[in-house]
């Protein structure tokens, strides 16, 4: 027997398993938009439960799923400029229009949200506004003019 045989050890299935799953995580994907140290960009993480190597969405697909539902909403431009901490509410009408954006923002709504009125009063602002909230929350957006 060689040297270098002879100072091999038998390397036990739990070993196998993580050095398996340890390959997997480090392996590169092919997903853009994002850099993901995490999964290596394949929006997957193997883990190993229950002596078997199993896999888990990454946390960075919740991020792709948004940038993805923004391209698809007709937001994409608006989206940086029109946030609610921009908006300037100067009169009593635009404070409340703030206010009713916001709350439709956060809530589970199936209704629409519309405002109508002179220009310039913030319509465009205040509903991207919402709609960007509405985006990083799940929620599925169509932005009409």
């Amino acid at each position: 027997m060689t040297p270098f045989l002879a100072n091999m050890r038998k390397v036990s299935d739990a070993e196998r398993l993580q050095l398996q799953c340890d390959a997997e995580n480090a392996a590169k994907g092919e997903m853009y938009s994002l850099d993901c140290k995490i999964c290596n960009n394949k929006g997957k993480v193997a883990y190993i439960e229950d002596g078997a190597i199993h896999h888990r969405e990454c946390e960075c697909m919740k991020e792709r799923y948004y940038n993805a539902r923004i391209k698809t909403s007709g937001l994409e431009g608006l989206a940086k400029r029109y946030k609610f901490k921009y908006y300037k509410a100067e009169e009593d009408f635009q404070r409340d229009m703030i206010k009713i954006a916001y709350e439709y923002a956060l809530s589970d709504t199936e209704d629409w949200l519309f405002f109508g009125g002179q220009c310039g009063c913030g319509k465009s602002h205040l509903c991207v506004a919402a709609a960007m909230k509405l985006l990083k929350r799940g929620k599925v957006v169509r932005y009409f003019v």
